[in-house]
Protein backbone atom coordinates (compact mmCIF):
# COMPACT_ATOMS: atom_id res chain seq x y z
CA UNK A 1 0.00 0.00 0.00
CA UNK A 2 1.09 3.56 -0.78
CA UNK A 3 1.80 6.11 2.11
CA UNK A 4 -1.61 7.89 1.12
CA UNK A 5 -3.58 4.77 1.79
CA UNK A 6 -1.89 4.11 4.71
CA UNK A 7 -2.60 7.40 5.97
CA UNK A 8 -6.42 7.11 5.72
CA UNK A 9 -6.40 3.77 7.41
CA UNK A 10 -4.49 5.08 10.48
CA UNK A 11 -6.61 7.86 9.96
CA UNK A 12 -10.04 6.07 10.49
CA UNK A 13 -8.65 3.42 12.81
CA UNK A 14 -7.46 6.44 15.60
CA UNK A 15 -10.94 7.89 14.72
CA UNK A 16 -12.97 4.60 15.62
CA UNK A 17 -10.71 4.10 18.30
CA UNK A 18 -12.20 7.18 20.15
CA UNK A 19 -15.82 6.57 19.43
CA UNK A 20 -15.49 3.18 20.54
CA UNK A 21 -13.68 4.79 23.79
CA UNK A 22 -16.81 7.17 24.23
CA UNK A 23 -19.32 4.16 23.72
CA UNK A 24 -17.61 2.09 26.61
CA UNK A 25 -16.43 4.58 29.28
CA UNK A 26 -19.39 7.24 28.64
CA UNK A 27 -22.37 5.68 27.68
CA UNK A 28 -21.25 2.14 29.85
CA UNK A 29 -21.72 0.16 26.97
CA UNK A 30 -19.87 -3.42 27.74
CA UNK A 31 -18.33 -4.86 24.53
CA UNK A 32 -18.03 -8.24 24.09
CA UNK A 33 -15.36 -10.72 23.74
CA UNK A 34 -14.90 -9.84 20.30
CA UNK A 35 -14.93 -5.75 21.35
CA UNK A 36 -17.54 -3.30 19.66
CA UNK A 37 -18.01 -4.98 15.71
CA UNK A 38 -17.94 -1.74 14.12
CA UNK A 39 -20.88 -2.82 12.40
CA UNK A 40 -23.26 -3.23 15.17
CA UNK A 41 -26.33 -1.26 14.84
CA UNK A 42 -26.17 1.38 17.84
CA UNK A 43 -29.79 0.83 18.15
CA UNK A 44 -32.34 -2.18 18.58
CA UNK A 45 -30.73 -5.65 18.64
CA UNK A 46 -27.25 -4.34 18.44
CA UNK A 47 -25.83 -2.28 20.91
CA UNK A 48 -28.87 -1.66 22.65
CA UNK A 49 -28.76 2.38 22.97
CA UNK A 50 -31.86 4.28 23.88
CA UNK A 51 -32.77 8.00 22.95
CA UNK A 52 -30.92 9.46 25.46
CA UNK A 53 -27.83 7.56 24.59
CA UNK A 54 -28.17 9.06 21.08
CA UNK A 55 -28.11 12.42 21.91
CA UNK A 56 -25.32 11.95 24.59
CA UNK A 57 -23.17 10.12 21.88
CA UNK A 58 -23.49 13.56 18.94
CA UNK A 59 -22.73 15.54 21.93
CA UNK A 60 -19.34 13.80 23.11
CA UNK A 61 -18.49 12.81 19.07
CA UNK A 62 -18.94 16.65 18.54
CA UNK A 63 -16.54 17.49 21.68
CA UNK A 64 -14.17 15.24 20.81
CA UNK A 65 -13.68 16.11 17.14
CA UNK A 66 -15.22 19.50 16.89
CA UNK A 67 -17.39 19.00 14.38
CA UNK A 68 -21.29 19.21 13.59
CA UNK A 69 -21.82 15.12 13.43
CA UNK A 70 -25.39 15.37 12.47
CA UNK A 71 -26.57 18.80 10.68
CA UNK A 72 -29.17 20.47 12.61
CA UNK A 73 -31.47 20.85 9.09
CA UNK A 74 -30.84 16.92 8.21
CA UNK A 75 -33.92 15.09 8.33
CA UNK A 76 -32.39 11.79 8.54
CA UNK A 77 -29.38 11.21 10.92
CA UNK A 78 -27.29 8.18 9.08
CA UNK A 79 -24.75 9.05 11.33
CA UNK A 80 -26.37 6.91 14.15
CA UNK A 81 -26.84 3.50 12.61
CA UNK A 82 -23.65 1.95 13.17
CA UNK A 83 -20.05 2.75 14.35
CA UNK A 84 -18.83 2.99 11.16
CA UNK A 85 -21.44 5.64 9.80
CA UNK A 86 -20.59 8.08 12.85
CA UNK A 87 -16.83 7.57 11.86
CA UNK A 88 -17.88 7.95 7.94
CA UNK A 89 -19.59 11.06 9.35
CA UNK A 90 -16.94 12.46 11.21
CA UNK A 91 -14.38 11.82 8.43
CA UNK A 92 -16.42 13.68 5.90
CA UNK A 93 -16.97 16.74 8.42
CA UNK A 94 -13.32 17.01 8.95
CA UNK A 95 -12.89 17.33 5.38
CA UNK A 96 -15.42 19.53 4.88
CA UNK A 97 -17.89 17.84 2.54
Amino acid sequence: MDDETNAWIARRERILDTVQGILVNELQVRPDATGLPPDAALFGTGLQLDSLDSLELVVLVETAFDIELVPRDDPAPLALRTINTIVDRVIAAQDGA
